[in-house]
C-alpha cells in the first residue's frame, strides 16, 4: 500500500493540471459565432485563422447572414477594420430639410411632384447629392427624369445633343420661363391667340430662335394677318401656298431662319405696293428690290411714280416698258431710266403738265436724282 503522502502529492498533482477559472476563454477557441452574439466579444478572443475563416464564409454567403457592426465598428475577422453598411448620414431632421429645400426649387418649374422629390432623396441618402444643392447642381440630376423632360422637352433635347458632342450651351428652366414669357406677351399685345405656348417655344428654342427674334416674328405676323394691307397677305398666301389661318404659323416656323422669314415679309409687302398702284406683280422683282436694300416708304413712292408714267409705255411715240419705269424710279437701272428719258422726250414733255415725271438734262426726277 502506497504511503499517504503519496497518494495525496499524486491527488494534487492532478488536480494541478486542471485550468483555473477565468483562463478557459483565453486558452480555448473563441465560441462559435452566432447571431446576435456581441462581436466585439468574439474578436477578442478569436485566433487570425478563425477571422479568415469566417471572412471566407461571409464572401461564400453563409445562410445569407451579413453580421452587424458592434459597437466598436468590428465584424467578425474584420480585425478592427468596418467591413459592412455604415450608419446613415443624414438625420431624418436633415432629410427633411433637404426635401423642403429642393421643393422650394422645383416648384418654381411646376416639377415638385412625389416622385421627384423621392428620386433626390434616393440620391441624398446613397450620398450622391449634397445636402444643399445649387439649382445648376440640382437640374444636372433632372435631364434624365421623365417629369423633367415632359415639362422642358427642349432642355432634354440640348442635354442629349451635348452628351453626344454638342457644344452648345444647355438652357436653364428658368431661361425657358423668360423665353416662355416673351412669346406670350408677344402673342397677347398682338391678339394673337389659340397657340401652346410651352410647344411652341419650345420648338422656336431647338430650331435656335431667340426670344427677341421669336417677338419680331409675332410682330410681323400680326401685321400681316390683322394691321397690315391686306394686299400683303395675299402675296405671302399665294407664293407660300398656305391659307389665313396658317399665317402666325408661317411666321413662328421653327424649321425657317429668321433672315428667310424677315426677306420674305419685305418681299410681299414690295408686292402689296405695287398692286396698290395697279402694277404687275413679281415675285422675283420684288425680291431684287428687297435685295437692294430699297425701304419701304421709298419703294411706295417709287411704284406711284411708275404708275403716274404708265402712259409711256404705250401709245404713239417712243414707249419704254413698265418694268423699266419701276426700276427707273427705284435707280435700280441705268439703261431703264435712258428708256424713260427717250419717252418722255418723245411726248415733248407732256407729263410736266399733268404732274408726272419731268425729264431734265441730267435724268428723268421726281423722287430721286439721276446719277
Amino acid at each position: 500500500m502506497a504511503p499517504k503522502g503519496k497518494v495525496k502529492n499524486a491527488s494534487q498533482k492532478k488536480s494541478a493540471a486542471k485550468p483555473i477559472s477565468g483562463s478557459v476563454k483565453k486558452a480555448n477557441k473563441a465560441p462559435k459565432f452566432e447571431n446576435g452574439m456581441d462581436l466585439g466579444e468574439w474578436n477578442r478572443y478569436a485566433t487570425d485563422k478563425q477571422k479568415q475563416r469566417m471572412n471566407k464564409r461571409i464572401e461564400d454567403g453563409l445562410k445569407g447572414y451579413r453580421p452587424p457592426v458592434s459597437a466598436g465598428g468590428n465584424t467578425p475577422g474584420g480585425g478592427g477594420d468596418n467591413q459592412n453598411t455604415s450608419p446613415p448620414k443624414y438625420s431624418d431632421d436633415e432629410v427633411t430639410a433637404f426635401q423642403r429645400s429642393v421643393a422650394a426649387i422645383l416648384q418654381q418649374y411646376g416639377l415638385n411632384t412625389p416622385g421627384m422629390i423621392g428620386y433626390l432623396k434616393g440620391l441624398l441618402i446613397e450620398d450622391k447629392i449634397s445636402d444643399n444643392p445649387s439649382e445648376v447642381e440640382l437640374m444636372g440630376y433632372l435631364y434624365d427624369q421623365p417629369d423633367f423632360r415632359a415639362r422642358f422637352p427642349s432642355i432634354a433635347a440640348q442635354a442629349d445633343k451635348q452628351k453626344n458632342g454638342w457644344a452648345g450651351e444647355v438652357m436653364s428652366p428658368r431661361a425657358v420661363l423668360e423665353y416662355e414669357a416673351t412669346l406670350r406677351n408677344a402673342l397677347a399685345s398682338y391678339g394673337v391667340d389659340g397657340y401652346d405656348v410651352k410647344t411652341t417655344a419650345s420648338n422656336l428654342i431647338l430650331g435656335d430662335v431667340s426670344a427677341n427674334e421669336a417677338a419680331m416674328r409675332v410682330s410681323l405676323a400680326a401685321y400681316a394677318a390683322t394691321t397690315g394691307p391686306r394686299e400683303v397677305a395675299d402675296a405671302l398666301m399665294q407664293h407660300e401656298g398656305i391659307g389665313p389661318g396658317d399665317l402666325v404659323s408661317f411666321y413662328l416656323n421653327p424649321d425657317k431662319a429668321t433672315k428667310e422669314i424677315e426677306r420674305k415679309h419685305a418681299t410681299a409687302q414690295m408686292q402689296a405696293w405695287q398692286r396698290q398702284q395697279g402694277l404687275q406683280q413679281d415675285w422675283g422683282f420684288s425680291e431684287q428690290v428687297v435685295a437692294q436694300g430699297i425701304q419701304n416708304d421709298q419703294a411706295q413712292a417709287a411704284f406711284a411714280q411708275a404708275a403716274m408714267q404708265k402712259n409711256i409705255t404705250s401709245g404713239y411715240g417712243e414707249t419704254t416698258t413698265e418694268s423699266d419705269t419701276k426700276k427707273a424710279a427705284l435707280g435700280m437701272s441705268s439703261q431703264s431710266e435712258q428708256s424713260v428719258r427717250r419717252s418722255l422726250s418723245s411726248r415733248q414733255g407732256s407729263f410736266n403738265k399733268s404732274g408726272g415725271a419731268a425729264e431734265s438734262q441730267t435724268g428723268v426726277s421726281g423722287l430721286r436724282s439721276s446719277k
